[in-house]
């Protein structure tokens, strides 16, 4: 269940218009962002930022996602994904970031964990 917010604020329903090549002949990129959010009944809250770099025949080169999630415990876990396309058109993460912060963190450092998707075996949409 959310409280409404969880629209987003910007809606890629449709690729952008393409964009003209640059002088040198390479496509322009253009971002699009999305940002979700959503309150479940716990009182968790968990917001999605998604930007996404489109060429300009439409398609998604490149994104980088922040999810943060934070607990009722005050609890924040954050992590963030980069993927990039590959020669076929399908996005890979190249890099992903999670942090975890607690309540017991009052000196203000927190406890990252990266992991590239080859050494976590994450899959990518």
């Amino acid at each position: 269940m959310s409280d409404g917010s969880d629209e987003p604020q910007s809606t890629p329903a449709e690729a952008p218009a393409a964009a003209a090549p640059d002088a040198t002949g390479e496509d322009d990129l253009e971002s699009i962002e999305v940002v979700t959010a959503e309150v479940t009944d716990d009182g968790t809250i968990i917001v999605d930022d998604l930007v996404a770099e489109v060429d300009s025949e439409g398609h998604v080169v490149a994104t980088d996602e922040l999810v943060e999630i934070d607990l009722p415990d005050g609890t924040v876990v954050i992590d963030e994904t980069f993927s990039v396309a590959d020669e076929s058109g399908e996005l890979v993460a190249i890099d992903e970031e999670t942090t975890v912060l607690t309540p017991d963190d009052a000196d203000g450092t927190d406890a990252p964990v990266s992991a590239t998707a080859e050494s976590n075996g994450s899959p990518s949409n």
